[in-house]
């Protein structure tokens, strides 16, 4: 298992493609799976999949 569980916003950008405030943008929504150790911000690589599928599927994947 070469993948990484949990990305940072910075792998997260780099894995969807956007910028780096879009990214914040996205962690920063109530809605979004995002965990916190401390004061860095990680999502499940699993989580943000779904989360996006979620999104797309009700037509609001901004």
């Amino acid at each position: 298992m070469d993948e990484k569980i949990l990305l940072t916003p910075k792998e997260a950008k780099r894995l969807l493609g956007v910028g780096t405030n879009k990214i914040y943008e996205i962690f920063a929504k109530e809605d979004f799976p995002a965990i916190v150790f401390g004061r860095k911000k990680f999502v499940r690589r699993d989580a943000l999949l779904d989360w996006l599928q979620k999104k797309e599927k009700q037509g609001d994947a901004q």
